[in-house]
């Protein structure tokens, strides 16, 4: 997971400069969506494993190995809050960018079609079932679509 954050830094710091030009800022919209469905896909690997990790502090005995756990896990949680905070700050340049040119409702557009994409993944659940892995799962899914549009 450590290589996995390295490597996604490095490619949202790689991304060029927001364009100056509308049909520049619509590409770099569609080449950070494409990005963020693979960074958030890992958010389930991440909660999954933040909850291992939970767990084998709640199992460990002496301090040492608390320790020993602890600090990768709060390390890792730095690491993935860093990388949702370059996201959403690269979101919400080009979404300047866009009303910057008088493109109101490109920008609009954007918030409906994620308004329209949560309402059917909310309309698509099914009853979450009383397996804590399971339901730990869920919150991770809920969790993505709970973030404010900017961050999609």
């Amino acid at each position: 997971m450590f290589d996995y954050l390295d490597n996604a830094v490095i490619r949202l710091c790689d991304m060029s400069p927001v364009g100056t030009d509308l049909s520049t800022i619509k590409q770099q919209i569609e080449e950070l969506k494409l990005y963020k469905v693979d960074v958030y896909q890992q958010q389930i690997d991440m909660e999954r494993l933040n909850h291992q990790g939970e767990l084998m502090l709640k199992k460990a005995t002496d301090d040492t190995d608390r320790v020993i756990t602890q600090e990768p896990l709060t390390e890792l949680r730095h690491l993935w809050d860093n990388l949702g905070e370059k996201i959403i700050h690269r979101q919400h340049k080009l979404e300047g960018a866009l009303l910057a040119l008088g493109q109101f409702q490109h920008a609009l557009s954007e918030l409906q079609s994620w308004l329209t994409h949560t309402t059917e993944m909310l309309d698509a659940q099914r009853p979450i079932s009383t397996d804590p892995k399971a339901i730990e799962i869920e919150l991770a899914k809920h969790h993505v679509s709970r973030l404010p549009q900017g961050t999609r």
